[in-house]
């Protein structure tokens, strides 16, 4: 993920499903039933949010990822096995959809995981090993303010290649999964534009979840 192009445009395709998820959930608000149709569209703009921080830098606490997603995972899943729409008494959403949810917030408990092995980039620590005791004595010298000014914090993923073999089978199988569910979705959003006798007219929230599934696919194929 060093290329900063492909970099901005998985941000602008996360920051584009957020920003859509948060005024979904704004625009549902009720004064009764506003938590509960919140509440997922939230989780969902959480993750865009929090994979954007991941693109960008490396900062934010591993456990903090885990915890929160992990209680996310297990909201959806408790969404499908056990709750029920709070006025008509049907499934919130159907049992596949609040499945595939968990496991998009399984996929982010996941890559916190996979985070937390990263190494540096063998390059930098080849560059490390070939600085001489001159070279540390001159940067000792160097006022503080002028390195944070002259050098950027790596991003979150430029270590990638320090990834152990262990994590890549997972991270393939991911990435097939979001690439399948990224086209399921366009598909199923985007049906009344080359069927005119769907149904269903043109679902924004399918083609923004395709959008969000195929980001994700790009990044586990990076990591893979």
């Amino acid at each position: 993920m060093t290329d900063q192009v492909s970099r901005w445009i998985l941000s602008a395709a996360f920051a584009v499903a957020a920003g859509y998820y948060i005024a979904h959930a704004a625009g549902r608000w009720r004064p009764r039933l506003g938590w509960w149709f919140t509440l997922g569209a939230g989780l969902h703009a959480l993750m865009g949010i929090a994979m954007i921080v991941m693109l960008w830098t490396a900062t934010v606490p591993i456990m903090l990822y885990v915890t929160v997603f992990t209680g996310a995972m297990l909201w959806f899943i408790a969404e499908a096995l056990f709750f029920a729409h709070p006025t008509t008494g049907a499934p919130v959403v159907i049992g596949h959809n609040a499945w595939y949810r968990a496991m998009m917030m399984g996929s982010m408990v996941w890559m916190g995981v996979v985070m937390s092995t990263m190494s540096p980039p063998a390059s930098a620590i080849s560059e490390s090993a070939q600085m001489s005791s001159d070279d540390m004595a001159s940067m000792a010298g160097m006022s503080m303010s002028g390195m944070s000014m002259s050098a950027p914090a790596a991003g979150g993923m430029d270590a990638m290649s320090g990834l152990p073999m262990w994590t890549k089978p997972p991270c393939v199988l991911l990435a097939i999964v979001f690439c399948a569910a990224a086209i399921r979705l366009v598909a199923h959003g985007l049906r009344p534009v080359f069927f005119r006798r769907a149904r269903t007219g043109t679902s924004v929230t399918a083609v923004i979840g395709g959008l969000m599934a195929a980001a994700m696919a790009v990044t586990f194929a990076v990591m893979a």
